[in-house]
């Protein structure tokens, strides 16, 4: 049987047709998280939200994915959509893999222990992150501080120990501009600190944000900030 043109599309349509309904075809479309507790979302050009099912876990509103229609199973969540930036939710872990020896130093920018490359602008991240740190010194001094364009707040919350080896009173950090440096003096023994905050890029061009460390004033008995410190940074908006 010799077929045209015309019949052939219309035989080819028709088992395409047939292939999605038997979930043979999968449709990949861009769609937004409109609802975090029942999992729904709005695919890109239509009007109505739709039940999703989620393949990498909770996602919060406004993260945008790639959505795979699998008819007559469903519409299933199969990773984010970004144009490679970090997407609404994702989280950016910075390690200090080695011991980082402060001495004659009272620049904590001269000291970049972590970045965050390229930033997207009209973004919210929260901060968060363990710094500990080790000095033999009477005075080491310690200090923190955030280096980026956008707006923000930080803060570090220390438990400073004595000479002596008792504990001290826990030195609460009062939230700062970002690139503010956070200084905790007078510290001896082992300390470690929760440096907590948020960084807003609204307005601003792509950019880095980095965290450097120093001791607060210049001295010859270093105080070293300790492998396994480490910040992250997660996108909120």
């Amino acid at each position: 049987m010799n077929l045209d043109q015309e019949q052939i599309s219309v035989l080819v349509q028709q088992l395409v047709v047939e292939a999605q309904r038997l979930g043979l075809i999968w449709t990949l479309k861009p769609a937004t998280i409109k609802d975090e507790s029942t999992m729904r979302g709005l695919v890109d050009g239509d009007t109505a939200e739709i039940s999703l099912i989620s393949l990498v876990g909770r996602l919060p509103v406004d993260t945008r994915v790639m959505v795979a229609e699998v008819p007559p199973a469903g519409e299933y969540v199969i990773g984010q959509l970004s144009r490679n930036e970090p997407a609404i939710g994702q989280s950016m872990l910075r390690v200090v893999a080695d011991d980082v020896p402060l001495v004659n130093t009272a620049n904590p920018l001269a000291n970049i222990i972590a970045t965050f490359p390229n930033l997207p602008s009209d973004a919210t991240f929260r901060i968060l992150g363990w710094l500990w740190w080790t000095s033999t010194s009477t005075t080491p001094d310690f200090q923190a501080q955030f280096d980026g364009l956008g707006a923000g707040a930080s803060s570090l919350i220390a438990q400073p120990t004595s000479a002596t080896g008792t504990t001290g009173s826990v030195d609460t950090g009062v939230a700062t501009a970002i690139t503010t440096a956070h200084p905790r003096g007078s510290f001896n023994g082992a300390l470690s600190g929760i440096l907590a905050g948020y960084y807003d890029t609204a307005g601003i061009p792509p950019g880095d944000l980095t965290l450097g460390v120093a001791q607060g004033t210049s001295g010859g008995t270093a105080t070293i900030l300790k492998a396994g410190s480490w910040v992250e940074l997660v996108r909120a908006s």
